[in-house]
């Protein structure tokens, strides 16, 4: 067994990396400091290092939390809320990006391009990226960043929509991997070629 204890997100990515390809089962701890004191664990990583399945279970435990503030009338903290989870989606979806759909071969701040996974990218539809598309341009509009024209007065999407936003990422990158399920599956007969009659 072995305890690591680091600040460094960089480093801590490449370790989970690592132990992945080694297939090392790992225990993430995370000690944090609130307003008022230190000393806070959870069982997770930072939000930063969260990979992007782990990132929509945190997405749909806001969603959660934003739609009982919605129940309850409280609309300024509900719009709050769902601008804040829009912004976080909107992570997601680029997050997304490097895992699902280059399945990881080029990653932000990784020393490394891995190559070999290259081959599996021949999959990638104009379909895919317009869903990339589609899905950041609503994080974009809903996020916070942005000021929007007065006239326009567009509530912001109520707890339902929220939902539906985040299991379109969830869908998109399920059928990505499931195409890609199939396709490395082939049947014996293509693998063995033409037969000589």
């Amino acid at each position: 067994q072995v305890i690591v204890f680091t600040h460094e997100i960089v480093f801590l990515c490449e370790l989970l990396d690592y132990a992945d390809a080694k297939s090392v089962a790992v225990e993430c701890r995370q000690l944090r400091r609130e307003w008022q004191d230190s000393g806070h664990v959870s069982s997770d990583v930072p939000w930063t290092a969260m990979t992007m399945k782990k990132r929509l279970g945190v997405l749909k435990t806001e969603q959660v939390a934003a739609e009982r503030t919605h129940k309850a009338g409280d609309r300024r903290v509900y719009e709050t809320a769902a601008k804040e989870v829009y912004a976080r989606l909107r992570q997601t979806w680029e997050r997304a990006v490097e895992e699902v759909l280059f399945e990881g071969a080029v990653e932000r701040f990784r020393p490394s391009i891995e190559t070999q996974r290259l081959r599996r990218l021949t999959d990638i539809t104009v379909q895919d990226c317009d869903a990339i598309e589609a899905g950041m341009s609503k994080c974009s509009k809903w996020e916070g960043g942005h000021d929007h024209a007065k006239p326009v007065n567009e509530p912001v999407p109520d707890p339902t929509a929220l939902l539906n936003d985040i299991q379109e990422l969830e869908q998109w990158a399920r059928g990505i991997a499931s195409r890609r399920e199939r396709k490395s599956v082939q049947p014996a007969a293509a693998l063995a070629g033409p037969k000589n009659t």
